[in-house]
Parts: structure tokens; C-alpha cells; sequence
């Protein structure tokens, strides 16, 4: 697969990603605003930005990174909701 179209997938499925846990997590902006949203905001962004350019990470297993990634954040502010 040609590796422009490669990085362009994975950089638009970041991008959903990010999306998705923004409308999921009910947030309206994606300011860190507390401790937690500046911690997912760091590691999503490292994620995406070190796997997007890595040849040999394929799209699938990128895509169970980011699932497993936003399973961590949705059950850890469903614990800090639940107090």
C-alpha cells in the first residue's frame, strides 16, 4: 500500500477517534480543562502521532490500540462519575 495513503488513513481514523471521544465522553471542546482530559489528551496525541508515521504498525492494529485506549478513558470517567 502506498505509504501517503497509509499515513492518510490512519491520521483520518485518529481523527474520528478523537471525535468520537469527545461526543461520547460529553465534552464540548477539547481544552484540558482537568487533570484527566490533559492526561488523554497527551497520551491520544502520542498515540496518534507515533503510529501514523510507523510503517509496520498496520491499520488494524492501530485501530485496537485506539479502541483499547478509548475503553481506559470512558471506564475511568465512568469510575469518577460513579464516586
Amino acid at each position: 500500500m502506498n505509504m501517503y495513503l497509509l499515513v492518510s488513513i490512519k491520521f483520518l481514523l485518529g481523527i474520528l477517534a478523537t471525535i468520537l471521544q469527545i461526543n461520547v465522553l460529553g465534552k464540548y471542546e477539547f481544552s484540558a480543562n482537568t487533570p484527566l482530559n490533559q492526561i488523554q489528551n497527551f497520551v491520544l496525541g502520542g498515540i496518534i502521532g507515533g503510529v501514523i508515521y510507523n510503517s509496520s504498525i498496520s491499520i488494524s492494529t492501530f485501530l485496537i490500540i485506539l479502541l483499547i485506549w478509548s475503553l481506559v478513558v470512558i471506564v475511568v470517567k465512568l469510575l469518577i462519575n460513579n464516586k
